[in-house]
């Protein structure tokens, strides 16, 4: 099992529950604040906009019938070998 077949699972674990997971989200955004001090606010509201905005955009891209559900990872260079380990 692949990375990709984690995201795709995730992916479909968020589908329709958008609003449940902002709900958790705020919570847990709050239950932050509340345990720590006010200069570390600014950092919480950051990540919890832009946990909110990636779960707008997963929920735009899955609402666009012409976009793939699943795309393939990139491939490795089978040409060129990793570097020997140090």
């Amino acid at each position: 099992m692949g990375i990709g077949d984690f995201v795709d699972k995730a992916k479909k674990a968020v589908a329709g529950n958008e609003d449940k997971i902002a709900g958790a989200i705020d919570k847990a955004a709050e239950a932050v604040k509340a345990r720590t001090g006010d200069s570390t606010d600014r950092k919480i509201d950051a990540a919890t906009d832009k946990a909110r905005d990636f779960l707008e955009k997963q929920k735009r891209d899955a609402a666009r019938p012409d976009r793939p559900e699943h795309t393939e990872p990139p491939q490795r260079h089978t040409e060129r070998p990793d570097p020997p380990a140090l």
